[in-house]
């Protein structure tokens, strides 16, 4: 209980006697010094004198019915929080046994009666101040402990924010700081549930990616609409929270915190946080004092994360410009040569055929002739729409070069790749390329290689390949020949 006394007194004093005299007595006397005094005149009610507040000294008599100060005193020091008043007994028994008994009980000091006010003020005087001194150390000391754990677990949580930094660098595509985030978090927020949201290139939908702790606790919809950023750096208004406020927010009614992790005001993803509570009062402020004692570390967070996911999802551009052709989105003859010998490696492996058609569009030079470049690179365009479309799974579709383009179809039977060829050339001869208000109608010859009977290695089935194609054009296009 916290001690309660006026601050116009010098301190609060607890006076206990059975004897009323005694109590007017020194009652006055410490008035007189300008001390705040409690009277009571019995063991009994100088327990719950204490209980109903602490005083800052107590000058308690021995002799008295019922309980007597003897006992008074081993009660308070059996309890820790009042252990630490002091005692100073006063008392008509003047045996050397009756002293040595009152100190072993836990008094601080002795005074006979009759006592001598000088005397009592001294020893007053002298405990209270060796009292206050003794509280201030104590304060002292629990502040330096208090900062001291404090800067120790900061320590720590750094220590944690730059292994995870550590972490995100040694990352080779997005999908593998999912764990290293959640794992961060579950270390940094003991007891918390949540979940990374991930915003993709919409911009407006943001995609659960990982979740840890509970997950009817976690698994919290959250819409990338709600985070507005204003003109302020790194602020940010949550939902719910009502307020703009650096970097994080507590929404009242999901009793969550929300981390977004951005860059040059681009929303990348977002860290819901359920922190481990317990129901009080001043629930939101207990949280949000929880979370702001996290404020640097939390930045320095989402600082990393932010350029980890940037970096990679340039790293994954650059990869995917890099084996891609930019005019029909296919793979490009580099991607098509790795991807052929990795399957041929694997059909020699696991004793399965693979199959590739290179395709030619018909009269192509025609066509850029007669109704231009941009004529005909829609026309490649749409060729290799219909070649994405005809796509299993596991086939690569890829454009060779110019108008040629090449399928590898790993697995393939010749007979079935025969008849997926024929369909293809159908496909290719019923649709019509619009181009400026004309249909433009296309045809393609195909040329088709398989392997093992045609070519052991990627020069052999391409050449093959070719061959056939080449001949297919020879015998009046539109048509798909068998390497020989």
């Amino acid at each position: 209980m916290k001690n309660e006394a006026a601050h116009t007194f010098i301190a609060d004093i607890l006076v206990v006697d059975d004897i009323r005299e005694n109590l007017r007595l020194l009652s006055k006397m410490l008035v007189a010094q300008g001390y705040h005094v409690r009277p009571v005149s019995s063991g009994a009610r100088a327990i719950s004198a204490i209980q109903d507040q602490y005083p800052d000294l107590i000058l308690l008599d021995i002799i008295m019915p019922g309980m007597d100060g003897y006992e008074v005193c081993r009660q308070l020091q059996a309890d820790e929080s009042t252990r630490d008043i002091p005692i100073i007994f006063i008392s008509a028994l003047n045996e050397t046994f009756d002293k040595v008994k009152a100190f072993a009980v836990g008094g601080r000091d002795y005074i006979s009666k009759p006592f001598n006010e000088k005397e009592v003020m001294a020893r007053v005087k002298t405990h209270l101040s060796l009292h206050f001194t003794q509280q201030s150390l104590k304060t002292e000391i629990a502040e330096r402990k208090r900062v001291e754990h404090t800067l120790r677990q900061y320590n720590q949580d750094l220590a944690l924010v730059n292994r995870m930094g550590q972490a995100l660098q040694a990352c080779q595509v997005e999908q593998d700081t999912y764990e290293v985030i959640t794992d961060t978090c579950i270390q940094l927020f003991p007891g918390s549930s949540g979940q990374l949201l991930i915003s993709r290139q919409s911009d407006t939908e943001l995609e659960s990616v990982a979740h840890w702790g509970d997950a009817s606790a976690a698994l919290q919809p959250i819409h990338a609409a709600d985070f507005v950023y204003p003109d302020t750096p790194h602020a940010v208004v949550y939902p719910d929270a009502g307020q703009t406020v650096s970097q994080f927010g507590y929404s009242q009614q999901a009793q969550r915190f929300y981390v977004p992790v951005t860059s040059q005001n681009k929303l990348l993803a977002v860290l819901s946080i359920a922190l481990e509570h317990e129901e009080t009062e001043n629930l939101a402020d207990d949280l949000q004092h929880s979370i702001k004692s996290k404020h640097l570390l939390i930045i320095e967070m989402t600082e990393h994360y932010a350029l980890a996911l940037v970096n990679l999802r340039l790293r994954e551009m650059l990869r995917i410009e890099s084996i891609h052709d930019p005019l029909t989105g296919l793979y490009n003859r580099r991607h098509m040569e790795a991807s052929l010998e990795r399957e041929i490696h694997r059909a020699q492996r696991h004793q399965k055929p693979v199959a590739i058609l290179m395709l030619d569009i018909d009269h192509f030079k025609i066509f850029n002739d007669t109704y231009g470049h941009k004529a005909g690179d829609a026309v490649l365009k749409e060729v290799g729409e219909l070649l994405n479309a005809s796509c299993r799974g596991e086939d690569i579709a890829c454009r060779y070069g110019g108008e040629e383009f090449l399928l590898i179809l790993p697995n393939a039977m010749l007979e079935n790749t025969l008849k997926r060829a024929e369909r293809l050339l159908q496909t290719v001869r019923q649709h019509h390329v619009s181009y400026q208000k004309k249909n433009l109608a296309i045809t393609a010859s195909m040329g088709m290689a398989a392997y093992p009977e045609h070519g052991s290695d990627i020069q052999e089935l391409v050449g093959a390949a070719d061959a056939a194609l080449y001949q297919a054009k020879e015998q009046g296009r539109d048509q798909v020949v068998l390497a020989v």
